[in-house]
């Protein structure tokens, strides 16, 4: 493997180096196919949460705390999907080309932006669903919990929080960087369970809900207060999809990192998917708007409006 001697130069290149010497027994055909779906994977990211973010900035009707807290939620993804699979694209072209991909202070940046996002888009969906749950379980007060300006505390803090979590990945240290990898995966194993709680209750009390309306076949008054619920219900079943999806591209990077290898053709295994499981980690933040857009009737009708004042103001100028 010709790599350049700056790959060399520091221990934070021990994992790299593992990564690079996988790719690199890659075919040629199977390194255009994994660049190839990276490059498409950041352009589904970057354009479909972006669409969102510039929906819900453009309209001040949807200026309401569950799209606020949508909203981060997106700008996490964005920025987490876009850097993640950058990274890997450019690895790819940079082993074509025998060269080290990446030198040491680009390494240490994008892996601290990579934990921060991780950490800021699975801690924004934890406020989403707590804000679908708080608006389920406690309806009548739900303006009173969660007013807009309270939740953009929220996200500011899950923001810094996110960044100040991240910093250790700075330091070129063995040890510290095997304590903040076991406290990232601390942080996203509470942050699933809160997330599977809040659906869970969500859920009782949605049939609940459903059973009580059925039985009581109330008047007009009835089946508005029902209108209401199903839509709180909707947008409440909307996070636990984003949850699922989540969890279903976590497992590959999951296993891969809680597998012991017991042989060695084992360890070959593991190593030849680690590659591919950060491509379909990364995916997450590529599905993510495309659920929102197909469960979302209101950023739909709001995203057309978009659509419609841009090509007014193209034609216009």
């Amino acid at each position: 493997m010709n790599f350049s001697a700056e790959c060399d130069t520091s221990s934070y290149n021990d994992i790299l180096l593992q990564d690079l010497a996988v790719v690199k027994t890659y075919s040629p055909a199977l390194l255009v196919i994994f660049c190839a779906a990276n490059i498409v994977s950041a352009i589904c990211s970057s354009s479909g949460n972006a669409l969102v973010i510039m929906t819900v900035w453009s309209f001040s009707e949807l200026h309401i705390s569950s799209n606020i807290a949508l909203a981060s939620l997106a700008a996490a993804n964005f920025f987490e999907g876009l850097i993640i699979h950058c990274f890997c694209a450019f690895g790819v072209v940079a082993v074509i080309q025998e060269d080290c991909p990446f030198s040491r202070p680009r390494y240490v940046l994008g892996v601290f932006l990579t934990t921060a996002f991780v950490y800021s888009a699975v801690l924004n969906l934890t406020l989403t669903t707590f804000d679908r749950y708080i608006a389920v379980i406690h309806s009548l007060r739900y303006q009173v919990i969660l007013p807009p300006h309270r939740i953009v505390k929220l996200i500011i803090a899950i923001w810094l929080t996110s960044l100040l979590f991240s910093v250790p990945f700075l330091i070129d240290d063995t040890v510290v960087h095997g304590r903040s990898q076991n406290a990232l995966s601390a942080t996203l194993f509470v942050a699933l369970a809160a997330i599977l709680y809040f659906n869970f209750r969500i859920h009782r009390l949605s049939r609940r809900q459903r059973q009580q309306v059925h039985l009581q076949q109330q008047a007009l008054l009835q089946f508005a207060v029902a209108n209401q619920q199903r839509h709180r219900f909707r947008g409440a079943k909307t996070m636990l999809f984003i949850f699922v999806t989540l969890v279903i591209c976590f497992i590959p990077a999951l296993i891969v990192r809680l597998v012991k290898a017991s042989s060695d053709s084992m360890r070959i295994k593991v190593s030849f998917i680690r590659p591919w499981s950060t491509l379909f980690f990364g995916l997450y933040c590529s599905i993510c708007p495309f659920v929102y857009f197909f469960r979302c009737q209101e950023l739909r009708k709001y995203t057309k409006k978009l659509f419609r004042r841009i090509l007014s103001c193209d034609c216009y100028c």
